[in-house]
């Protein structure tokens, strides 16, 4: 029943199926932008001391540096940091089924409120350590994807297996304290705050659902003449 609701609220993509998205077709304006952001809010790794100003802190951000809101999910404290966050990022966000920029933007708004609340929330450490990178969007991000598998039915088993998997990994992570698999940051992506995540699910979640919701509203009277199969 509910992967026939958001089936039927999905936002399907015209013709264009994810076999067929061209490669340069991916490279749209806010895929440029955020490429470029990452570059720029990384210039830290190669011009040492840039990296206080854009990692979020609680005192700075009361102090009046706004900006940090902003620019905290960009900034890595490592090449591995920034090539595990940022390249998981990059692939889930460019993976998205909806080309509408619009969508994929709120995606990824939805992702990153939620994440950073649920860490201001849940991990009291972010007073004494600060917050840096994406990695709690990409969580998001990927049960947006699995959501969308569900929805296209034609990979609606392997999209439950992911939404199952991220949601585990997520909670498994808040409950025992620490990130699964840890033994593979090698200690260089500082000390991850894992509220960031579980929130970055529930975020994608709850985004995919207001969109399939809303959908109806914005497109108008649903026609009478739908396949049997989705009614």
């Amino acid at each position: 029943m509910f992967a026939n609701t958001i089936a039927l609220n999905y936002d399907e993509n015209s013709n264009t199926g994810r076999d067929q998205q061209s490669f340069l077709g991916r490279f749209s304006p806010d895929i440029v932008f955020f490429s470029s952001f990452l570059i720029l809010c990384n210039l830290h790794l190669v011009i040492p001391g840039l990296i206080r100003p854009l990692i979020f802190d609680p005192a700075d951000f009361i102090a009046g540096k706004w900006w940090l809101i902003f620019t905290y999910s960009f900034v890595h404290v490592s090449w591995y940091h920034l090539l595990l966050d940022a390249g998981a990022f990059l692939l889930l966000y460019t993976g998205l089924e909806t080309r509408r920029i619009s969508r994929r933007l709120f995606y990824t708004a939805g992702c990153g409120v939620c994440s950073f609340g649920a860490t201001l929330l849940f991990a009291p450490e972010i007073k004494s350590l600060g917050l840096c990178g994406i990695s709690g969007i990409a969580h998001g991000l990927m049960a947006v994807t699995a959501l969308e598998m569900i929805a296209g039915r034609t990979y609606a088993k392997q999209g439950w297996l992911c939404l199952f998997i991220v949601a585990f990994k997520s909670l498994y992570e808040i409950i025992v304290g620490k990130m699964l698999f840890s033994f593979l940051l090698f200690g260089m992506c500082g000390t991850p705050l894992t509220a960031s995540h579980i929130g970055g699910v529930i975020g994608g979640i709850m985004s995919f659902a207001l969109i399939a919701w809303l959908k109806p509203v914005s497109l108008g009277t649903v026609p009478n003449n739908l396949p049997n199969c989705i009614s």
